[in-house]
């Protein structure tokens, strides 16, 4: 099917004749029931979110406290053989469609099942998108534009600590034991305390975020990188994880040094923050932090790890692999993208900007070169001030 990456349609001829009655023969709609529920969400809607996805993103606790507007949003249910195959939550916008969930796997006959659906029972409907999704090779045979926006480094656990660890590289493996050696000789009464959200008060889970803030930002001004918390942030982070939280405290001399906290969602852990003392760099304490969170992940039996975005080489090591994460918009003809020409051109916009930033960022990370190393660091300093000025 034609696609566009970023890019337009061949020809305003082509625009005009293109058959606005599009199927997809390869669609297997057998025993497949629809719902779509114009208003309150239901709760099995919510949890059917929660365990299909398993994503930060795309659980509606998450989605209330971004300020969702919840009167105006849709949900749109699969069912395949009585089972319930995908949730996609949205707004409809004019003639617009939004998908508002993100950061979810997207099987090839859901994502065609949905597009045929809402053309077929929404005429007004011209366009519908997604959000960094991770969507399958083969689109609905629709036009599109599609670009690359963002990634999620997610582990796939293994039944128990012991065989995480063994899943690891053997020169990770080495470092881990040699690290643990190290730090246990230099701190042998040093306590790992892990901890639910709900063996922790609400203002010890505060002070403890606001430590390991502290620890992020000291680690980052020392690579010459600005790191930014705001309140508002902070507050959505500690209604998720007062009850969903997985709590890692490394403790000396009864202090805690370095931790980590990771929000519980269906069978999956997401790393929210994991930090430590910048005078610990040399025992790689931040690394082991991650290590032995995510080892107790797998002994407590979840099927997952998401480290979310940012390209650390600490993820790959612990075993993470990346998934690409797509913005597309899904068109309901040629002639529609034809009437859209400022959504296109944005479109074109993000995927460039997207492309030159990756690019930046893969030559700084080759490159020794001390004035693209400083350019890079300038252009994430100004980001985090203007990040800043919006608030």
């Amino acid at each position: 099917m034609d696609h566009l990456t970023g890019g337009a349609f061949t020809s305003l001829k082509e625009a005009l004749a293109f058959d606005d009655n599009l199927e997809n023969k390869n669609l297997n709609f057998k025993e497949c029931v629809v719902e779509i529920i114009e208003s309150d969400i239901s709760t099995s809607t919510i949890n059917g979110l929660e365990h299909l996805y398993g994503g930060l993103y795309s659980l509606y606790q998450f989605l209330q406290l971004q300020g969702v507007d919840k009167h105006t949003l849709r949900s749109w249910m699969l069912y395949r053989n009585k089972k319930l195959s995908a949730v996609f939550l949205f707004y409809i916008q004019g003639t617009h469609l939004r998908v508002v969930i993100e950061m979810i796997a997207v099987t090839e006959n859901d994502l065609s099942c949905f597009a045929q659906n809402i053309f077929s029972q929404h005429k007004k409907i011209q366009s519908l998108a997604f959000h960094a999704c991770e969507l399958p090779s083969i689109l609905p045979n629709y036009p599109h534009q599609i670009f690359n926006c963002s990634e999620n480094f997610i582990i796939d656990l293994p039944v128990s600590s012991e065989r995480y660890l063994l899943s690891l590289g053997r020169a990770t493996r080495k470092s881990i034991k040699s690290s643990i050696h190290k730090f246990q000789q230099d701190f042998p009464n040093f306590e790992l305390r892990l901890k639910e959200g709900l063996e922790l008060s609400a203002v010890e889970q505060k002070a403890m975020l606001q430590a390991l803030q502290r620890y992020k930002q000291s680690t980052m001004k020392d690579r010459g990188r600005a790191v930014v918390f705001n309140e508002a942030e902070n507050q959505q982070l500690l209604a998720l994880v007062l009850e969903r939280g997985l709590f890692t405290q490394v403790i000396i001399n009864g202090e805690m040094r370095a931790g980590s906290i990771a929000c519980r969602i269906g069978k999956n852990m997401v790393m929210l923050i994991s930090a430590a003392d910048p005078i610990l760099t040399s025992y790689r304490c931040g690394f082991l932090v991650c290590y032995w969170t995510i080892s107790e992940c797998a002994q407590r039996g979840f099927q997952q790890c998401h480290l979310l975005w940012g390209r650390y080489q600490y993820k790959t090591q612990l075993g993470a692999q990346s998934h690409n994460l797509m913005h597309v918009i899904f068109y309901r003809s040629y002639l529609a993208i034809a009437l859209s020409p400022i959504k296109v051109i944005s479109m074109f916009s993000k995927d460039i900007s997207t492309k030159s930033r990756n690019w930046l960022l893969a030559l700084t990370q080759r490159s020794s070169n001390k004035l693209i190393q400083q350019i890079m660091r300038s252009a994430r300093s100004l980001r985090a001030h203007w990040h800043t000025l919006r608030l």
